[in-house]
């Protein structure tokens, strides 16, 4: 005992002692039974390396038993060329400058196996002496379950790249977390610039609000949402249109942690709707035209019939009385009241029919530069801008009749630029395929096409989708009769074209008009008309089912000095044919007839007589039915009504060559 230390003070340091030793001996219990229970191995070894304490599990693992393993140096259990690491790492930890406890190394077991393992060392004192403890991790099933992992990451990561659609992690911000290939596709960034990318950068305001509103309604209901259009901008600034699903992202405590789904590019697939829609729109109003034009052709046909009859009386009054009568100047006044219904029908079947009297081939860029300046001259106020075509494709067509569609276009634009304007007219060349041409049920090909845009007030839907219709007119009642454009639409279709129009209110009206070249060219049959009553003689079959007409046409017939054999249908026709053959000079058939049509009719008495004289008469145009027939070598053509001195011409010529 110290000589400065009383007995008393001396006692209780002892009992201090004791009681500090009892509770080091009572931690060391306790660590050597943590360190027990441990799985990971736990030793500690002084600094020459021998090993003062190795747990269960390290003794498992080293395959040492407790003695041999407190014999051994931990260069038996850590290889040779891990040990300087480990010493470099611990006097680093010890100098306060490398925090990086945890280590790997590999361990060679003796079946030759690299075993890896991770090594956390700290340098602790036992009794004042220096000792490094370790614990040591068998990282094979960690580096397994890891490899799995990896595994999975990589197979799901080649499904979510292989598919068409993209698909997207979102954390709660919208900040995009994970991708696929797709997805970048989709929005044209690479993942390195898609990543960390807020969704509300690639759409607009109201896409946003629409995102918004369903990331909101899938958090609170932790439902999905499906099928959600959106449309988005891509990195270049272009726009596509996507299908979007949204489902809640969860983490591992089932706490939501943002939103994953997939996209689909729609883009094209709107296009083909739009697309398909408007081709149904188109051939919705193709198919109303051609009904209404079958409509108007018939009403023409029958108009023109009536109007035969009230021609033909007056035709057969005037030859009865003397012009000094005051009523012959009232009967050439109704004449002429007819021919002025006449030219109605006229413009009627050139809707529903059209008739092409003189085809020949056609410069439009000379028809054009023609009209044009013609208009020009008569309105001053519009400024006409042509840009023609060189070499342009020659079509076939009636010249006066496409003269008249022009003019139709010209006066419907200065219409609608009632303060002057302008009107651009361009020329070109194109090449048709079968898609564009599909609602026009027209044949693909070589066409030339001729645009004229207006700078009027243009057309609203509504005007613009019945724009063609006959009788449809926005001018003020008695300012027009609505046939213009119908007149128009019906041209182009039997010249084997097709006609659309562009418009919005405010910017103008554009109305594109597309030409072929016919490969058939009908005979040009319309002469110059006559005003002087020409007689004959000889035997004439008249064939027509309307018995007004029969009545007109016999009383005329026979006025003109001819003998007149009448048949009210085809098949009398044939019959009264084969009957007078040798007295018959001349057969004036109608093309339309319940029984038997005229082209049939046509083929039956030719086969009787194929050196028998045939006119075609009709209430329709020359159209294909009646050109058809003129093909076959028919000899003349008139379209009711007609008066004495235009049948009386057409005879004559037919007979006599006159």
């Amino acid at each position: 005992m110290p000589e400065n230390i009383s007995k008393e003070e001396f006692q209780k340091e002892a009992e201090k002692r004791k009681r500090v030793e009892a509770q080091l001996i009572e931690y060391v219990d306790k660590f050597n039974d943590l360190a027990e229970a441990c799985a990971d191995i736990v030793l500690y070894h002084d600094l020459q390396g021998n090993i003062a304490f190795i747990n269960e599990a390290g003794l498992k693992f080293t395959n040492y038993d407790k003695e041999a393993a407190l014999k051994a140096n931990i260069k038996d259990v850590i290889p040779e060329k891990y040990l300087l690491q480990m010493v470099e790492r611990q006097k680093g930890r010890k100098a306060g400058y490398d925090k990086r406890n945890a280590y790997e190394i590999e361990y060679i077991s003796k079946h030759n196996e690299a075993i890896p393992l991770e090594v956390n060392s700290i340098m602790v004192k036992d009794k004042g002496v220096p000792y490094i403890l370790l614990l040591i991790r068998d990282l094979r099933l960690y580096k397994q379950k890891e490899r799995e992992l990896f595994e999975k990451r990589e197979k799901f990561q080649n499904i979510l790249d292989s598919i068409d659609d993209g698909y997207y992690e979102v954390d709660l911000k919208g900040n995009i977390v994970f991708c696929n290939e797709s997805f970048c596709r989709i929005l044209g960034y690479s993942k390195e610039e898609v990543t960390g990318r807020n969704y509300r950068n690639s759409v607009d305001k109201e896409n946003k609000k629409k995102i918004f509103e369903s990331f909101n309604t899938v958090f609170k209901t932790g439902g999905s949402s499906k099928a959600l259009d959106l449309k988005v901008k891509r990195k270049d600034g272009s726009e596509r249109f996507i299908e979007a699903s949204i489902a809640l992202a969860k983490g591992p405590d089932n706490v939501p942690v943002g939103f994953r789904g997939l996209i689909r590019d729609i883009t094209e697939r709107r296009q083909a709707e739009e697309a398909n829609k408007k081709l149904e729109n188109e051939l919705r109003h193709a198919q109303k035209m051609e009904a209404i034009g079958t409509l108007a052709g018939g009403i023409a046909h029958d108009f023109n019939n009536i109007l035969m009859s009230i021609q033909g009386n007056i035709s057969l009054m005037l030859m009865d009385i003397d012009p000094s009568d005051p009523f012959y100047e009232n009967l050439k006044k109704m004449e002429d009241s007819v021919e002025n219904a006449s030219s109605l029908t006229r413009q009627i079947l050139g809707f529903a029919r059209g008739g092409k009297y003189y085809i020949k081939d056609t410069d439009l860029n000379e028809l054009v530069e023609r009209t044009s300046k013609l208009f020009s001259r008569a309105r001053k106020e519009i400024n006409i801008q042509t840009r023609l075509q060189e070499k342009i494709w020659s079509v076939k067509a009636d010249q006066s009749q496409i003269e008249h569609v022009l003019l139709n276009i010209y006066v419907n634009a200065w219409q609608a630029m009632p303060s002057g304007g302008n009107i651009y007219i361009v020329i070109g060349n194109v090449v048709i395929d079968e898609t564009y041409i599909k609602p026009f049920a027209i044949q693909p090909g070589k066409y030339v096409r001729i645009s004229i845009t207006d700078t009027g007030v243009g057309m609203d839907e509504t005007t613009k989708q019945r724009v063609f219709d006959p009788f449809f007119t926005t001018r003020e009642i008695g300012r027009g009769t609505g046939l213009g454009l119908a007149s128009v639409y019906g041209i182009v279709k039997n010249h084997g074209g097709f006609i659309n129009v562009y418009s919005e209110i405010g910017i103008g009206s554009t109305f594109n008009m597309y030409l072929p070249a016919f490969e058939k060219i009908i005979k040009d049959d319309e002469k110059k008309e006559t005003d002087r009553r020409i007689s004959g003689t000889g035997t004439i079959l008249f064939v027509d089912d309307e018995k007004m007409i029969i009545d007109v046409g016999q009383a005329i017939l026979k006025k003109l000095g001819y003998n007149v054999i009448t048949a009210t249908g085809g098949q009398e026709a044939v019959d009264l044919f084969g009957k007078n053959r040798n007295e018959i000079d001349l057969v004036v058939l109608d093309m339309i007839m319940p029984d038997m049509n005229g082209s049939e009719v046509f083929d039956r008495i030719r086969e009787i007589n194929p050196d028998v004289k045939i006119m075609l008469s009709s209430g329709y145009s020359l159209n294909d039915q009646a050109a058809e027939i003129m093909e076959k070598g028919c000899n003349g053509f008139i379209q009711k009504p007609f008066n004495m001195n235009k049948l009386s011409a057409k005879l004559s010529e037919i007979l006599h060559g006159q």
